[in-house]
């Protein structure tokens, strides 16, 4: 019996052509066969791909094994096929005597019990058949055992011979399907590893990184704090790349192989020699990456170590890096998934079987390699691009972690970008890799589409010129959710925030900006937004307003008081009484106490104008004290001047005006600001704000957040975070229990009033007036001739009562016959003539009184009505208006002559009938 070989292992290169009465001999015909069989094969493999393309799974169950319906090439080209599923009962020992299949040498034997391949079936009648459940007892454990698809291949002679003749010499060519199963062990020994196949993925370990836990708990206050918390995460990041990197290079180099073996290689080398160290290396110079390179883990963890140990600031871009490498890794490892093809697969890799998979696999990625994969043809799905992408991301890590550097400070600059959720090729270049050479591989579809020079990046202009590329905030940025904000870290934080505040404006982005500091001091934060709310600046500045007013009004007032005085020549008129000390010392010392109620005005108003910050620091007690005293004392001599009947200004602004008010609120905006401020250390304002995040710039709509760290007075741009939204009202908590600051600054105010009646004024010219009138009757009564000593008692003590009663203002004179009992006629007589003289003198007074009060009031009326006076006056101030009137404010009436000299004529009486009434203001109300 004749073996077959492997078909594919040499090419058929022809078949013969049959001519007119050629004697045909069994090589003619079989040379048509085997040329047909071998291009078909070729088709199979070539184009198509070798492995399972669809079903055939195992179902293991206790008392069978099934095999679904399913088909698959084998690495020679035979295409095998079950049409429905297959149930097994039982396993048979597997002897391979036809075939002899070279992979399960060792494995067979005679079928005896020494035979470490079984085929499943369901002949009971087979020598040495076992039912699955009997099989599966003691060592024999299905999830061990391995079940192949095998082709039993072989030539078989059917010649029927006897001694005298053979007729019949044909051999029939067979095929037999069939289903093995071995102990994995034995499988390993026999697989054919496919350096370009998916296997690769599950050598590549899953990577996870620790992340940067910031929070108020975390007593972050200095750059030296917040360099320890990155610290711990980059270093726990150096552990956790070490072991999935360098299985990375190793990966890569099976790949570069791969590649090399599948002819992509332009090295000139002889026949049959693709695939060796001189092709990869082609590859790699072709992709940017130097022999030593493949070694990224070494090199990656020198490279973190040496920067964590001399990078002063940027720690957080050293931990970007970390985790873009992280992100790499990733990329590339689930870009080999797929790789599962060949573009010549080696015809004795499984050539006549197809390995199914464990028969217990639980579908762990382990088990996957029990399976033969499908190896595609490079003509599917485009695979040799997929490889030479893979490649690529594997030159990219090659390339970020040779070229990573932190630059020194080249100007603040915005890039647009994606946000990290993007793969990283789709995002703009980090301005710490060497985008010249990074962007060679930096995305694999545009390395593909030749569009390297459209990476968008700090320095875009040393490998583009492309306008839309180096100015890109110039162009349309609608494409882009996030901007890399770099340059900044290092600078002074006022100019760095300035200079950024600008760009934004320049070029109208869609982010906000804020700044925070490391350190607890809040006299080095300057807020970026004013204290909210804002009515505390409305109501500090209102009661300002309204005390300057006040104080305004009272030196008016003040002012007032001189202008209102009478002159040297008025106090020295026999009017003038001495109760209260000479008149002109009174009034100098009033214009004394006047100036010093002006300089405590001022005083105040210098105060009222100072920040509410150096208001807090004013004796507000001591200042009010004083200008009240002063005030109360300019009051009270004034009164000697004038008849005010209640209090004036200068009173009320001792009693009851409360300039601590100001204070109160100027108090509690302080602790408002103060909160304000605090709410700008960064462990306050991480608590308010815990979505903080670190990604090199600030998504759009977001709002970017400068750290500073202030050390003797200058502060530094240390690192920075985003908030992935824009806070326009507010970004920190300012608002305060206003008991924190005294509650109730007022004073309780006494509200009497007091009369000016119960003190003598100082004019009482109309009285003393009367008083002299009444004393010539008097004396004309007491000079009587006839009198007597109890008479002229009498009388005294009767015209004192009634002296007393005018000074009283008493109008009503009872009649004194019927309140003096005399005892003779003749005095009686006198007495009643002396009561009828004087009542007709206290008539004249009164009626002058009365005629003069009537003049007056008729000429009031009249030039009130006729001449513009001053609107919002009271009476009193409008008489003082209408006395101060000259000619020639009349003649700016333009009045008609007649008109002008009735006017001149009642202006002239009122001046004249008011100067001896003018120390009763409350007269002409």
């Amino acid at each position: 019996m004749d073996t077959p070989a492997i078909k594919l292992a040499k090419p058929v290169t022809g078949y013969s052509v049959f001519e007119r009465n050629q004697v045909l001999t069994h090589d003619h015909l079989n040379s048509i066969g085997q040329y047909a069989d071998y291009e078909e094969r070729l088709t199979r493999t070539r184009l198509l791909g070798a492995g399972i393309v669809c079903g055939l799974k195992i179902i293991f169950r206790k008392e069978n094994i099934v095999v679904t319906k399913g088909s698959g090439i084998t690495s020679d080209g035979d295409l095998l096929a079950l049409e429905d599923d297959v149930i097994f009962n039982g396993v048979v020992p597997f002897a391979d005597k036809d075939a002899m299949y070279k992979p399960f040498n060792g494995l067979t034997g005679d079928g005896n019990s020494n035979t470490r391949i079984w085929s499943l079936g369901n002949d009971t009648t087979d020598v040495g058949f076992l039912n699955t459940n009997d099989f599966f007892q003691g060592n024999n454990k299905a999830a061990d055992m391995v079940a192949l698809l095998y082709v039993n291949q072989f030539v078989k002679d059917t010649d029927d011979c006897s001694s005298d003749e053979c007729d019949n010499k044909a051999k029939m060519a067979t095929s037999q399907v069939m289903v093995v199963m071995m102990n994995k062990s034995d499988y390993e020994k026999i697989a054919v590893k496919n350096t370009c196949c998916s296997d690769n993925y599950f050598e590549l370990p899953e990577v996870g990184l620790p992340r940067v836990l910031l929070n108020e708990n975390d007593n972050l206050f200095s750059h030296d704090d917040l360099k320890k918390a990155y610290g711990t995460a980059i270093t726990g990041g150096i552990a956790a790349m070490a072991e999935p990197l360098k299985k990375a290079g190793n990966v890569a180099e099976l790949l570069f192989s791969c590649y090399a073996f599948n002819g992509n290689s332009h090295t000139e080398k002889p026949v049959g020699t693709r695939g060796n160290t001189s092709d990869t290396d082609a590859i790699k110079a072709m992709l940017g990456v130097s022999k030593k390179d493949v070694d990224i883990s070494s090199a990656f963890t020198q490279k973190v170590k040496e920067q964590l140990t001399t990078q002063a600031q940027g720690i957080q871009y050293l931990h970007s890096f970390v985790k873009e490498v992280a992100e790499a890794y990733d990329e590339f490892k689930e870009s080999v998934f797929d790789l599962c093809y060949g573009c010549c697969i080696a015809p004795d890799a499984f050539a006549k079987h197809i390995a199914l998979g464990l028969l217990v696999s639980g579908e762990t990625p382990q088990s996957l390699q029990f399976r033969q994969c499908f190896i595609e043809s490079p003509i599917l799905n485009n695979r040799d691009e997929d490889m030479l992408a893979a490649l690529r991301l594997f030159a990219r890590l090659v390339q970020m972690i040779g070229t990573f550097s932190i630059p020194l400070r080249g100007g603040i600059r915005i890039t647009p970008s994606v946000v990290v959720s993007e793969a990283l090729g789709k995002r703009s270049i980090p301005f710490y890799y060497t985008a010249g050479q990074v962007s060679k591989n930096w995305d694999p579809e545009k390395s593909r589409r030749n569009k390297t020079a459209t990476h968008l990046s700090y320095n875009a202009a040393k490998y583009s010129n492309l306008p839309h590329v180096t100015d890109p905030l110039s162009f349309g940025i609608d494409k882009y959710s996030f901007f890399r904000i770099e340059g900044h870290v290092g600078l002074d934080y006022d100019s760095a925030f300035k200079t950024l505040d600008s760009l934004r404006n320049k070029f109208d982005l869609p982010f906000d900006i804020a700044g925070v500091q490391l350190q607890r001091d809040r006299a080095t934060i300057v807020p970026v937004r004013p204290l909210r709310p804002h009515y505390l600046d409305v109501l500090y500045e209102k009661e300002r307003l309204q005390w300057n007013t006040k104080l305004d009004h009272l030196k008016i007032f003040n002012t007032s008081i001189a202008a209102q005085l009478p002159d040297d020549a008025e106090l020295t008129k026999e009017g003038v009484t001495k109760d209260h000390g000479d008149a002109k010392t009174l009034k100098t010392d009033l214009l004394a106490r006047r100036l010093e109620m002006d300089g405590h005005i001022e005083t105040v108003k210098k105060a009222l104008a100072q920040p509410a910050a150096q208001v807090q620091k004013v004796d507000w007690d001591q200042l009010h004290i004083n200008m009240a005293n002063v005030g109360a004392q300019v009051s009270k001599n004034s009164k000697l001047f004038t008849k005010a009947a209640y209090r004036t200004p200068l009173e009320h602004l001792g009693v009851s005006a409360n300039s601590k008010l100001v204070d109160w609120i100027g108090k509690l905006k302080i602790v408002q600001q103060d909160k304000q401020k605090d709410g700008y250390i960064f462990s306050n304002f991480l608590k308010q704000n815990p979505a903080m995040l670190h990604h090199g710039g600030v998504q759009k709509g977001g709002t970017f957040i400068l750290v500073y760290d202030t050390v003797n007075n200058n502060r530094t741009v240390v690192a920075d975070f985003y908030l992935p939204y824009i806070c326009k009202e507010e970004l920190v908590d300012t608002q305060v229990d206003h008991t924190v600051v005294p509650a109730n600054p007022t004073r309780p105010v006494d509200h009497g009033v007091i009369k000016d009646i119960i003190k003598k004024p100082l004019f009482n010219e109309d009285l003393v007036l009367l008083n002299r009138d009444f004393g010539t009757v008097k004396t004309d009564v007491l000079t009587t001739k006839t009198r007597t000593t109890t008479v002229e008692t009498l009388m005294n003590q009767k015209v004192n009562d009634f002296e007393g009663r005018i000074l009283g203002f008493n109008a009503n004179l009872i009649g004194m016959d019927n309140k003096i009992n005399v005892k003779t006629d003749e005095v009686r007589t006198e007495v009643r003539a002396a009561k009828t003289d004087l009542d007709k003198q206290v008539k004249g007074v009164t009626d002058n009184y009365q005629t003069s009060f009537g003049s007056l009031l008729t000429s009031y009326k009249t030039v009130i009505d006729r001449t513009p006076v001053t609107k919002g006056l009271n009476a009193a101030d409008r008489v003082n208006e209408l006395i101060n009137m000259t000619d020639d404010d009349l003649k700016e009436l333009k009045l008609p002559d007649n008109e002008l000299a009735v006017l001149r004529t009642h202006l002239t009486n009122f001046k004249t009938n008011v100067k001896p009434l003018r120390f009763d203001r409350n007269i002409i109300r």
